[in-house]
């Protein structure tokens, strides 16, 4: 009762709707929760998001698979605690075929900036209370090590044999997802002719139904946070996104001198990502235009 692969990171790639699709495959069997997040909890000895499971707990997640389907997860932060993570992973499922899914760092630090604000507002990382600009998001850190894929992935490749590890950049899915999808499956080893509902869209980022509003808003509902207990504070912010944000509202841009500041941040990792896989990512290092 151990899973067969991992949907190992990074979040904001694409990796709940990648999970998503696989679990409509019948050769696959999805673990539900979709991010247990053990190996992190169990390796940093503390829980990691929603992640909180004995080893007993975590396999027991896997034992509803049927004779013949591949079991998997999806944890996002085991990528960015390569360090810990894979020693352990390695001892435990040293089999398991482990797929990274990669974005642009920039684009991927920024969505994942607008994940925050709509759930909390411009108070990452912890919450409402402490104002924090896209610049001192991208520069935390745990945010950073996120999009720092080489120094992580290079972890992996000296704990896992190559072949058991498969890349999947989110350029590429967004070009031809369907082509991706077979290439994960044959990595896998299931068919890959199965034919995927494309039309279903996992996680989507939602933002600011009144930008010019929100501002106010959020002042109002600083004051009122700070007061709140922890369930009163979860249904405050519950509210401010129900209520604020929507899938169909306009995406905010960041200005040109944050890309570029926090794409000087990346630089060296890009490539050093183009070393370790062979592939060709100037696009990420272009100089970013005004939006």
């Amino acid at each position: 009762m151990k899973p067969d692969f991992i949907i190992a990171g990074a979040p904001k790639c694409a990796t709940t709707a990648l999970f998503d699709y696989l679990a409509q495959h019948p050769q696959v069997f999805a673990s539900n929760p979709k991010e247990p997040h053990y190996f992190a909890s169990a390796a940093l000895g503390h829980p990691v998001m929603q992640g909180d499971y004995s080893l007993e707990d975590y396999q027991n997640l896997f034992a509803g698979r049927a004779p013949g389907q591949l079991a998997g997860e999806g944890s996002t932060h085991y990528l960015h605690h390569a360090a810990a993570v894979a020693p352990l992973m390695a001892a435990q499922v040293p089999n398991v075929k482990l797929i990274f899914c990669l974005r642009e760092p920039v684009a991927r630090a920024y969505s994942h900036f607008l994940f925050r604000y709509s759930v909390a507002g411009p108070y990452t990382l912890g919450g409402m209370g402490q104002v924090r600009n896209f610049t001192d998001f991208a520069q935390d850190a745990e945010v950073f090590r996120m999009g720092d894929y080489a120094a992580q992935l290079e972890i992996f490749y000296r704990h896992f044999d190559p072949s058991q590890i498969h890349l999947v950049f989110f350029d590429d899915m967004a070009r031809d997802l369907t082509f991706c999808l077979q290439g994960i499956c044959r990595f896998l080893g299931i068919d890959p002719e199965h034919a995927f509902d494309l039309t279903k869209r996992s996680n989507e980022t939602v933002y600011p139904r009144m930008p010019d509003v929100m501002p106010l808003a959020d002042r109002f509902a600083t004051r009122a946070y700070r007061r709140l207990t922890i369930p009163q504070r979860r249904k405050l912010l519950g509210l401010r996104r129900s209520l604020m944000f929507g899938r169909g509202a306009p995406k905010p841009g960041m200005t040109q001198a944050e890309g570029n500041f926090v794409q000087s941040l990346y630089r060296d990792s890009v490539k050093q990502l183009e070393v370790l896989t062979n592939r060709d990512l100037a696009s990420w290092q272009r100089a970013r235009q005004k939006p």
